[in-house]
This record gives C-alpha cells, sequence and structure tokens, in this order.
C-alpha cells in the first residue's frame, strides 16, 4: 500500500519499480535497527553465566564426537 501511496503522490518522477525500492530499503533499514537493538538489550539482560552456559551448548551442538 505504501508503494502504490508513493507513486500516487509523485507519479511523474518515480517509475512504479523504484517505488518498491525505496519502501523496500525503508523496511529493510528498520528491521535491521530493531534487530541490532533487540541484540544489545539481549546482551544485557542474560547473565554472564548463563551466556557462558549456551556458549557451551552450542559448542556441543555443533561439533561432532
Amino acid at each position: 500500500m505504501l508503494v502504490y501511496l508513493l507513486n500516487w503522490l509523485a507519479p511523474d518522477n518515480l517509475p512504479l519499480w523504484s517505488c518498491y525500492g525505496i519502501v523496500g530499503g525503508v523496511l529493510t533499514a528498520v528491521g535491521a535497527i530493531l534487530a541490532w537493538r533487540a541484540s544489545q538489550k539481549f546482551e544485557h539482560v542474560l547473565p554472564e553465566k548463563s551466556a557462558k552456559a549456551l556458549e557451551e551448548n552450542l559448542e556441543w551442538k555443533t561439533k561432532p564426537s
């Protein structure tokens, strides 16, 4: 819907494919920022002992014995 709104607001200046690119780029940037912020908050919430245990579990899962 945002793509068509952008195309309607500037029909002579922007072709439809560029409106898709603009909206997709903005949504990708917002998603990346939100993912980064969530990872930053997760680091502060997870206690150090739990983080070490999680890393050890992942190491055991990924390395075959």
